[in-house]
């Protein structure tokens, strides 16, 4: 029996990685459904649950890449059911929070502030697509982004806070501004707990 084929049925593409992608847009996905159920002004405990499941696809972003390279699943199916998850997850699902957190007292600006997040999203993304997996970002990375103006909102912030986070942030996405990767954050840590490690340790003799 011949292999399907990839461009045509979706067993190829049944992996941990897309696992991981689809567990993230669902997540966006629902967060987007507790505040739009709920009706603006959305209550504190939900934003929190909002935010939580912006937070799970933020996760789930950061496994569903190492997982695709350890198990060698990495192709254009992943990279394009990620660049989708993403846009939901950290696009629309945080712009839809903050309208219906804050951003509905005033529609027009709040409006224009939700297409601002929305298209530096989507540029990012598409830059990302061009440029492929890279040992540093360039700009803020979306998921990132989304976790802090979601936990922001979650805090409470009011109207003139939020638009003013939505629009720092879109600008920080889609600028060329160099930020490490997790993987090298954590090496820095870990190397940086090794040079420690050595002058908290007490030597002979010394007193505790």
């Amino acid at each position: 029996m011949e292999d399907p084929d990839p461009g045509v049925s979706w067993r190829p593409h049944l992996n941990r990685a897309n696992a991981a992608t689809t567990a993230g847009f669902t997540a966006g996905i629902v967060a987007i459904l507790v505040v739009v159920s709920t009706g603006a002004p959305v209550p504190a405990g939900w934003l929190w649950t909002a935010a939580g499941l912006v937070i799970v696809a933020a996760v789930a972003d950061l496994v569903d890449g190492t997982l695709a390279r350890h198990y060698h699943t990495d192709g254009p199916f992943g990279h394009g059911l990620d660049t989708i998850s993403d846009v939901v997850s950290f696009g629309v699902a945080p712009a839809i929070i903050a309208y219906s957190a804050a951003l509905y007292r005033h529609p027009v600006p709040g409006a224009a502030a939700v297409v601002v997040w929305c298209i530096a999203v989507q540029w990012r993304l598409a830059r990302y697509l061009v440029r492929g997996h890279q040992k540093a970002y360039t700009g803020c990375p979306c998921p990132l982004a989304a976790v802090l103006l979601a936990i922001l909102l979650a805090t409470g912030a009011g109207l003139y806070a939020a638009m003013a986070a939505m629009v720092v942030l879109s600008a920080l996405m889609v600028s060329s501004v160099p930020v490490p990767a997790w993987r090298d954050l954590i090496q820095a840590g870990k190397a940086r707990g090794t040079a420690v490690l050595p002058l908290a340790v007490p030597r002979k003799g010394q007193m505790s």
